[in-house]
């Protein structure tokens, strides 16, 4: 259990990579320390849930790094109310990049990347962690529609 998470966040632990929810939880404790305290809002995702959030409009691919656990979206939160200010996702930021080497772990935090500033968004390395859910997944599902692509950041 961690004292700086709520149990709606903890619960969005639930099936995302053991080296990306040690990340989190140490991030979390820095960032709170910091002053900079954050909640999970999202970790796993079924692929129900993500073709309807690329329906909407709120992802733009149906291969996301959430579909295997290895992807989790975070909210900063002031007062136990949540905000959006950038300069907190950037403190967050510098807590997971901190947590992730205390851990040894590689990640990518979405503010670096290209084409795309989502700076709620923290995911492991493709490359050090290769996810086959999202591809498997993707060849069971039909086709996207052209303006739904399949492929790129969550």
């Amino acid at each position: 259990m961690s004292r700086f998470l709520t149990p709606p966040s903890l619960a969005q632990l639930d099936g995302v990579h053991a080296d990306l929810r040690r990340v989190v939880l140490r991030a979390a404790a820095q960032a709170a320390e910091a002053g900079t305290p954050f909640e999970v809002t999202e970790g796993r995702r079924s692929l129900a849930r993500q073709r309807q959030l690329v329906r909407d409009g709120k992802s733009r691919t149906l291969q996301s790094r959430h579909l295997g656990g290895f992807a989790v979206d975070v909210v900063a939160t002031d007062g136990g109310k949540p905000h959006h200010r950038a300069a907190s996702y950037q403190a967050i930021a510098r807590s997971f990049a901190a947590a992730a080497a205390a851990e040894g772990v590689r990640i990518r935090w979405g503010g670096h990347i290209k084409g795309l500033f989502d700076g709620r968004h923290f995911e492991l390395d493709r490359v050090a962690y290769p996810d086959p859910t999202a591809a498997r997944l993707q060849r069971r599902a039909p086709a996207a529609p052209a303006d739904m692509p399949a492929g790129g950041p969550s």
